[in-house]
């Protein structure tokens, strides 16, 4: 019995963080769909790929 009222309220916990976040949750999906329109166009473009984040630093010479 025990068992099934901590899943209950952790149910109730999860359902509750949903309704209460859902404008957010709704928000970021509007952003991730305008990233994808922006990359879309920009790879229709014919605009070069981003350059890497890890570029090797020159070795000093010893």
């Amino acid at each position: 019995m025990t068992i099934i009222l901590i899943a209950a309220g952790f149910f109730a916990l999860g359902l509750t963080v949903v309704f209460l976040f859902r404008s957010t949750i709704r928000a970021d999906d509007e952003l991730d769909r305008r990233w994808a329109e922006v990359v879309a166009r920009r790879s229709t473009r014919g605009a070069p790929p981003p350059a890497p984040e890890d570029t090797p630093e020159p070795a000093e010479p010893t």
